[in-house]
Formats: C-alpha cells, structure tokens, sequence
C-alpha cells in the first residue's frame, strides 16, 4: 500500500513547481521545518510551498495554527525579501499558535523570485563582459539592438552622449544612473562600473565606502587604464571571485595560500603556497592587498603585510572582527594603518554572495589604482611559483 501520510514529501513536484513559477514570473515561498522540539505533526524537512497570495499551494508542516503562522512569515519574507528562521510554539494554545500539542518547531522560510530582467545594448563598451557579469549577479540579461526592444525589462544599459560613459535605465523609478565609478576608460571598467550600479540598486545601497563614509567623488580618480599589482592572502570562493574580475582587468595578481589548487584560478595568476610562514615577500609601497584568510591568523599577516607600506590594505571581516584587528596593532601600526587600512574593505554595495562581496571590493581598489607601464620592474613577478600544487 502506498505511502499517504502528509509527512510523505513530492520533492519532484516541488522543484517543477518552483522552475514553473520562475519562468511564469512568479514570486513564492518555500518553508522547511529544519527541527523538531518535543511533539509536533511535521518532521526536519517537510516543505510547504507558499503563493504571493498567500496560499499553500503544495506540501505541508502542519494543520490549523501552524500552517496560518507560517503563511503569515512566509507573506512577510517574501515583501521584505529577506529568508527568515521563525519558531512555532505549539506548546502554549493561548500564547503560541494555538496548538497545544507539546512541542515546537524552527522553519525556515525562503522566499524565492524569478530574477530581475536586464536588457543591454550591444553597442556599449564591455557588453559580453557585462552581460557575464550580470548574470553571477543573479539577473536575466538579454542583448538588443535598439532600445525599442527593452519591453518589460527591469534595467537596461544603453550609452550616453558622452562616450564611453554608460547609463543604467530602471523601470521602477524611472530614471537614469550612472556607474559607480566616477572615471571609466576602459570596456573592462565601464562594465565593472555598471555591474556595482546594478547591485547597489537591487539592494537599495548607497555604494559609498563600510567603514569611513567618504564620498566617491574624494577618492584617488583613475588617470589612465587600470593595471595593478593585487596581492590576496587567503583562499575561498570569495578570493576566487576577485580574482577572476581582477584579471578582466589586467591586473597582476598573487595569491598566498596552502588551500589553493590548480583549476581554481586562472593561469596568470601567480599562487604561493606559504600559509603559515606570514611573509608576503611580494608586498611593497605600489602593492595593493586583500587579507581573506578570515581566520585567527589574520592580525599576524595585518602586522607583516603594514610593515611593508603598502598602497591598500583591505581586511574581509566583520565589523566587530575588524575592531579586534584594529586594537591588535601597536602604535606604530596603527600610524601606518591609518593611511592605508580599510577593514572592512569594499563598497556598500548590498553583495551577499561571494561574486557580490567580490564586485564590492574590486570597484573599492580601483579608487586607489595608478597608471601603471606594463614593463614596469616594480610589478611582482614569480614565475617559478606558478603551479599552485608545488610547494
């Protein structure tokens, strides 16, 4: 006899009917119960598949109360477009949901959206790159011919008169942006320019800078195309994401870390596998550096890497992660990390996803990048280290 108990879960029909609502334009959500305490009907992992209505259109974690106190968190996640974990008290029928039945449970709610239509012109400068881009930002990129073909898109990039600027249309506002980057002239950074607008506009953010609130416009303007020598200490898929924009850009870039392997990175990028040694050798006054190690180790690489004066200093960390390695370095350190540190480092662009954090502190690093010849002596050079299996 078949299984006909409610706990028994379509998961077949649960991935078909969220693809089905994504390419239909929908919006739903989708509550998991992720634990059990005490008695309760539902089990860890049944689902229950929520409408914008606010309907339960498939699944199911529990009858009466239960099923009426997650619709209404579900309703709330999917406005505020924030996933949540809520707890139903089944314990107390007066003061919980109304279901005296012993226990509670956590459920995760989820609210999932089709992605946001971008439309761009093919005449603008770094359009394939752009549309890459775009798309590992989570948008539905289509290239038009015409700006008569942007139909319902959300956001569309067009050129402006002032060549090779570009300018970012949204419907919802109906108004016309500019790029995050105040100079962009190169394809490569008008397209990165673009891609931290479009973020920062999803995610309703001001673009300035996390810890000092220093205006774009204040910063070191770009001169010339962008090349830069880019160290990363630390290896994940955030290290990963930086260093596939940064040599879209030409950028010279060595990565310090024992968790690299090869495939993970391009082929110029140069690895070395020194992770517990705290020497960057490479490191000196016209070095940019990214500590991603996000570890108990990040405050030695700090003191190493600010002895050699480097032009940047970005630190990937929290707030409160990022005040303890402030209050880790002498006074002399300190000196030097006023000018040059920036934790946490990036631009407030909203990115929650290795790509986004990524995008964030590339467009940060091109505020401080110089004009640089590309036979300049001073550009790291360690060819010998190139395999990043060999030690």
């Amino acid at each position: 006899m078949a299984d006909v108990s409610p706990n028994r879960y379509d998961s077949e029909g649960h991935y078909q009917l969220i693809q089905n609502a994504i390419c239909n334009g929908l919006s739903l959500v989708i509550a998991t119960v992720v634990e059990i305490h005490g008695s309760a009907s539902a089990h860890p992992g049944s689902k229950m598949i929520v409408s914008k209505e606010g309907r339960n259109i498939h699944g199911w974690i529990g009858g009466g109360c239960a099923e009426s106190f997650v619709i209404q968190q579900a309703i709330e996640a999917l406005h505020a477009g924030v996933p949540r974990l809520v707890n139903v008290d089944l314990n107390d029928e007066w003061r919980g949901v109304g279901m005296p039945c012993g226990g509670s449970m956590d459920v995760y709610i989820e609210p999932v959206s089709p992605p946001r239509q971008l439309a761009i012109h093919l005449s603008v400068s770094g359009a394939e790159l752009l549309a890459r881009w775009a798309r590992r930002l989570g948008f539905a990129v289509q290239t038009v011919e015409s700006t008569t073909q942007w139909g319902t898109a959300d956001y569309a990039v067009h050129n402006t008169s002032d060549e090779p600027k570009l300018a970012i249309y949204s419907r919802a506002s109906n108004t016309t942006s500019p790029g995050i980057l105040s100079n962009t002239n190169s394809p490569e950074m008008a397209a990165i320019s673009v891609a931290g607008r479009l973020l920062a506009m999803e995610t309703s953010r001001s673009g300035m800078r996390l810890c000092h609130n220093q205006p774009l416009s204040t910063r070191h303007s770009q001169t010339g195309p962008a090349q830069m020598a880019l160290v990363l200490i630390g290896h994940n898929r955030i290290t990963e994401c930086i260093a596939e924009v940064a040599t879209s850009l030409g950028w010279t870039i060595t990565l310090y870390s024992s968790l690299a392997r090869s495939g993970q990175y391009a082929p110029q990028v140069c690895c070395i596998l020194d992770d517990d040694a705290y020497r960057a050798d490479v490191v000196d006054p016209h070095t940019c550096v990214v500590i991603a190690t996000q570890h108990k180790g990040d405050h030695l690489w700090l003191q190493d890497v600010l002895r050699r004066r480097p032009r940047y200093v970005g630190v990937i960390a929290s707030r409160s992660r990022a005040a303890l390695l402030w209050d880790s370095l002498d006074t002399e350190l300190s000196l030097l990390a006023q000018e040059c540190l920036y934790s946490p480092c990036g631009l407030d662009l909203g990115g929650r996803t290795p790509f986004g954090i990524a995008l964030a502190i590339c467009c940060e690093l091109l505020h401080f990048s110089n004009t640089y010849s590309s036979k300049s002596s001073t550009l790291p050079h360690a060819s010998s280290h190139n395999n990043p299996d060999s030690r």
